[in-house]
């Protein structure tokens, strides 16, 4: 396990630009992304009136369906598939969802005592990296996962693609580091950081280096940035 004082470095989990959140009563140290098609715009093709009093699919969220990545060297620890994908969202059901993954829900244990945070998480991947931190990645699309426990990944390989399964409001990827998987319930969530990608500024993208983004920061991968000019932070 690393130091509190060292966070966790983590390849960029996801393609694309997103958007990065941290909804009301989320962990600190947890963060989610969700998929933009451009710098200034919106996270879905649908408008915001029937998001309010209607539902929108799942698949006209920009984010649905992308690629996500290995968080670094590791050896797959925990693998969960076969959640249903939440096939629409709207506001009463964003609102019913966050308040029950919020303040009702508790895992079950299955047989063999351990337990049960599928309803929760979704289709899920953890990988523990070399430094003995677990990385932890929810909500994947349901049969896109590309890894089995015990298989050895790289920072970059494909872990899944990015969906709406679990306790989720939208699609999106959740992301968070714990210090131990022998015990779930007494993990400890620990600081993380990305090693690098790229955020906007309103007007041109910065290369982050060893840092996390603000909820509200637009983000993307430096794979996603082509050849394209920028800046460098600091």
């Amino acid at each position: 396990m690393t130091e509190a004082s060292s966070p966790t470095v983590l390849h960029f989990p996801v393609d694309g630009i997103c958007i990065a959140k941290r909804p009301p009563r989320h962990h600190p140290l947890a963060l989610d992304l969700m998929g933009l098609a451009e710098p200034n715009g919106a996270t879905s093709t649908a408008s915001r009136l029937r998001w309010m009093v209607g539902g929108v699919d799942a698949t006209r969220f920009h984010g649905w369906g992308r690629t996500i990545h290995a968080p670094g060297r590791g050896e797959v620890v925990s693998v969960g598939d076969g959640i249903r994908d939440r096939t629409t969202t709207g506001a009463v059901r964003t609102v019913a969802i966050w308040a029950y993954a919020t303040f009702l829900f508790r895992p079950s244990r299955n047989d063999e005592g351990e337990p049960d945070i599928s309803p929760n998480v979704g289709n899920h991947v953890m990988v523990e990296l070399e430094a003995g931190n677990v990385a932890f990645y929810a909500h994947l699309r349901n049969g896109s996962r590309r890894v089995e426990v015990g298989d050895r990944v790289e920072a970059g390989e494909v872990l899944g693609q990015l969906g709406n399964s679990g306790n989720t409001t939208a699609p999106h990827v959740h992301v968070h580091v714990l210090d131990q998987v022998h015990d779930l319930l007494t993990a400890q969530l620990v600081p993380f950081v990305f090693a690098e990608y790229e955020r906007w500024d309103g007007a041109t993208w910065t290369t982050e280096v060893e840092t996390i983004p603000e909820p509200g920061h637009v983000v993307r991968s430096l794979a996603a940035a082509g050849d394209e000019p920028r800046l460098s932070a600091g």
